[in-house]
């Protein structure tokens, strides 16, 4: 009889200490991608931003100006005296 009370007992004991181990465990992943999710955050925030392409068959700015200050520009003469 004793024996079968201290196996329960034991039994309970054992039951409480895993779901202790367990929920602990459930705490600290949680913690941890809390941390990791910050870290990742930070990083991101801190990169410097990426420049963007222009689609396709737009004309970039630099060309855009290059190409103004070409038809705005005199025409060469065609004799240098």
């Amino acid at each position: 009889m004793l024996t079968v009370v201290l196996s329960i007992l034991f039994g309970v004991a054992a039951f409480i200490s895993g779901a202790v181990i367990l929920q602990s465990a459930a705490l600290g992943l949680r913690y941890w991608k809390a941390i990791s999710a910050q870290m990742e955050r930070e990083r991101i925030s801190s990169r410097p931003a990426r420049v963007t392409r222009a689609p396709l068959g737009a004309r970039s700015p630099v060309r855009r100006i290059v190409r103004q200050q070409a038809i705005n520009r005199e025409p060469a003469p065609l004799f240098a005296v």
